[in-house]
């Protein structure tokens, strides 16, 4: 089975998720409880909301990530720190430069254990001193190589 094949069954997954979630009414936030009211005094129905409560919470996120992945990949980038302190990558040599700030999403090349270069989703962050790479705050952001994910119009 390749890597494809498994993101298309997840997507296949999610796809009757999503028609599940309109078919019951239920709003972005994903509360069974804004549309379903058990009835409290049977503890097996009881039991049964609370449980599919809880499956539904993963599967939420299931959606969330194949909605990022399914997202278009920014061109790639490298990272420099700009004289105001924050990081980012000039857009063209005559307009001002994209910049990040504490939680934008970013996805970073870094090398992993055997040196093997991969895509990591992150997202920078500051410590009181400099920003940061979450998750991999030893890898200095100038010169790192990044892409984003995000919708443009």
């Amino acid at each position: 089975m390749t890597l494809q094949t498994i993101f298309k069954q997840l997507t296949d997954i999610d796809r009757q998720f999503q028609s599940l979630i309109r078919e019951i009414g239920m709003k972005d936030d994903y509360e069974l409880g804004d549309v379903i009211t058990p009835n409290k005094a049977d503890p097996d129905e009881m039991f049964l909301f609370n449980e599919l409560s809880d499956l539904i919470s993963p599967l939420c996120q299931l959606h969330r990530e194949l909605m990022y992945l399914l997202m278009p990949c920014s061109d790639i980038q490298i990272l420099k720190r700009y004289p105001n302190g924050r990081y980012g990558y000039d857009i063209h040599p005559f307009e001002d430069g994209r910049t990040f700030t504490c939680g934008s999403p970013i996805e970073a090349l870094i090398y992993d254990e055997d040196g093997y270069p991969c895509w990591v989703s992150s997202r920078i962050e500051h410590n009181g001193t400099d920003y940061y790479l979450y998750g991999h705050s030893d890898i200095p952001l100038t010169g790192l190589t990044i892409r984003e994910r995000r919708y443009t119009s």
